[in-house]
């Protein structure tokens, strides 16, 4: 599956981050792809809602 419409993760507002989950949870097939793309939207609105508390140094 090829997922589309990924905000920007370095312009990006928490709006556009809920409404782009809201999309992928809306999607009928349940793969990898969309597994991740879910992934990354629920850490970039951690990160904007400054709750990013994971612990991961990069």
């Amino acid at each position: 599956m090829v997922i589309s419409g990924e905000p920007d993760p370095e312009s990006a507002s928490l709006e556009d981050w809920l409404v782009y989950r809201d999309h992928l949870r809306s999607l009928p097939a349940k793969d990898d792809s969309l597994s991740v793309a879910l992934a990354i939207a629920n850490t970039q609105i951690r990160k904007l809602q400054g709750m990013d508390n994971t612990g991961i140094v990069a």
